[in-house]
């Protein structure tokens, strides 16, 4: 990867070209019975959730961050049908958009240069990464006008802030399992669902399963509900059986994180974490892996802090190579950098991937 090679891809009027609005063809007539429906899902998300044990409600980072953001849901808690719809379809640029972003916040790049100019230099980096890895065109990378996107634009298409992460990620995973004749894929903070995206916009049978808080969550099932319409989505309601069955009916099951242990034991081909288990108390990280240990039959894949001594909003995050993995339960077969991770002057990245197979506790088939 030479500079001439990243150099070509760094261009302001790239960034400029990728802030412009995008237009959504869904009417708020057309959306008002998802977002009615998605209204009652936060509600009863946000009543469960007061009821679950502490392990299982936001701690660590996520504690703080969420509770600042409150008032950006007040109209899905309020079922105010208009004033959530208003707010879905331009979540990629206001309150919600940190969801979104990489390297900048939306907000930040309209008000910054140097916020502008860093952004550029690693979304050209990002993309020439890309293209040498994958060897595909800016186009496999485009996301539908859902929720008013924005990002980088290349070769004629708005690259949005970590679809390369995310179009890399769905290509491992349909590598690792391409063995599988429907795997199931539980990814444990998926965000607003760009991985999934990725994997089920085409016709390939499997099932991907999204455990996380109520605000992420809702986000995921408004973003998928929208950008996969030839996929079953079930989303959860309040004693749902989640079963076998379950995952073989439905394409994409949206769950809380507190639904983690009610996934059947062995019943999960890979799980998947990016960027938040760190976040986390270790004692919830220890809870979570056990679930990932007695659900998995297949593979365990993540990308998480490996620093010690990494404060944020009062926490420490827990370097991944502390995770309680039981070496009995999981062998490792790679652990490398982080791919888009920028290194910082005199340092490597903080960041590392880790990919684990299970050991003797999946069926021969299946």
């Amino acid at each position: 990867m030479s500079r001439d090679e990243y150099a070509r891809y760094v261009d302001e009027d790239a960034l400029a070209a990728g802030m412009r609005p995008v237009a959504d063809p869904a009417t708020a007539r057309d959306l008002e019975a998802l977002v009615r429906r998605l209204c009652r899902f936060y509600r009863e998300l946000k009543d469960a959730q007061a009821r679950q044990p502490d392990v299982y409600r936001p701690g660590g980072e996520w504690a703080d961050y969420l509770a600042e953001r409150q008032g950006a849901y007040q109209a899905l808690r309020d079922g105010d049908v208009p004033a959530a719809t208003r707010l879905l379809q331009d979540f990629w640029r206001n309150e919600l958009g940190d969801i979104v972003k990489q390297y900048a916040t939306f907000r930040k790049l309209s008000q910054s240069a140097e916020e502008r100019r860093r952004f550029t230099d690693g979304m050209a980096r990002d993309y020439m990464i890309w293209r040498n890895l994958l060897g595909g065109s800016a186009a496999e990378l485009a996301v539908p006008p859902v929720g008013n996107p924005w990002g980088y634009a290349l070769e004629g298409t708005v690259i949005a802030p970590k679809a390369v992460r995310y179009h890399v990620l769905a290509a491992q995973i349909r590598d690792i399992t391409a063995d599988r004749p429907r795997p199931v894929v539980a990814e444990i903070g998926a965000g607003y669902g760009g991985t999934a995206h990725y994997l089920l916009r085409g016709a390939e049978p499997m099932c991907f399963v999204d455990l996380d808080l109520p605000e992420v969550l809702v986000l995921a099932a408004y973003y998928l509900s929208r950008t996969l319409p030839g996929r079953k989505v079930l989303i959860w309601e309040p004693g749902l059986a989640l079963g076998a069955q379950t995952l073989q009916d439905y394409d994409v099951v949206l769950l809380p994180n507190w639904a983690l242990p009610q996934l059947p034991d062995a019943s999960v081909y890979l799980f998947l974490n990016t960027f938040s288990l760190s976040e986390m108390p270790y004692e919830v990280i220890a809870e979570y892996l056990r679930h990932v240990e007695r659900a998995c039959r297949g593979y365990f894949l993540y990308n998480n802090m490996d620093r010690s001594g990494v404060v944020n909003r009062g926490h420490e995050r827990v370097p991944c190579s502390q995770y309680p993995i039981r070496p009995q339960a999981f062998k490792r077969l790679y652990k490398r950098y982080d791919l888009f991770q920028p290194r910082h002057s005199g340092r490597d990245g903080d960041y590392r991937e880790v990919l684990l197979q299970r050991i003797g506790a999946w069926p021969p088939s299946g």
